[in-house]
């Protein structure tokens, strides 16, 4: 096998028929379904270092940063896939991140066990972010707008 690369992924989720974007600021591949989600502000799939993260960073109300800091445990045992974490910045809204490594640096993965990962974590993702939703802890992105429109992400 070769070595894995942004290509080869662009490949397999066009493949899948997941819709992404590229983005101009990063080598993320931004995964539309996910980013469409209330109350998300990105979510991509990312090649650092000859692993794959997933990063999809969920806003958050200010007024709600201690439930959400009292709900990573529930988060973390509910959706074990993901890893959650608070991220503040003074210039905008705080977020939610849900991430997951996959390490590919010690052997290339198959077609097959990509797409397994990323459909599960979409599937995680969905329902960690609806979870949130359902007790109002995710920020209508129509209603809250972030001080600046750059990303700590990028």
């Amino acid at each position: 096998m070769s070595r894995l690369t942004t290509e080869t992924i662009s490949d397999w989720l066009q493949q899948l028929g997941i819709e992404f974007s590229l983005c101009q600021h990063c080598d993320g591949l931004h995964i539309n379904l996910v980013t469409e989600l209330n109350g998300v502000f990105d979510c991509k799939v990312e090649l650092l270092d000859s692993d794959l993260y997933w990063v999809t960073a969920i806003e958050v109300a200010p007024q709600d940063l201690f439930q959400i800091q009292a709900n990573l445990g529930p988060l973390s045992i509910n959706y074990a896939e993901l890893k959650f974490f608070i991220e503040l910045d003074n210039t905008e809204l705080p977020r939610l991140l849900c991430m997951n490594t996959l390490f590919t640096e010690s052997g290339d993965i198959s077609q097959a066990q990509f797409n397994y990962w990323v459909n599960r974590l979409i599937r995680q993702t969905t329902l960690a972010v609806q979870d949130l939703d359902a007790q109002a802890l995710a920020s209508d992105t129509n209603e809250i707008v972030s001080a600046s429109s750059s990303s700590i992400l990028h």
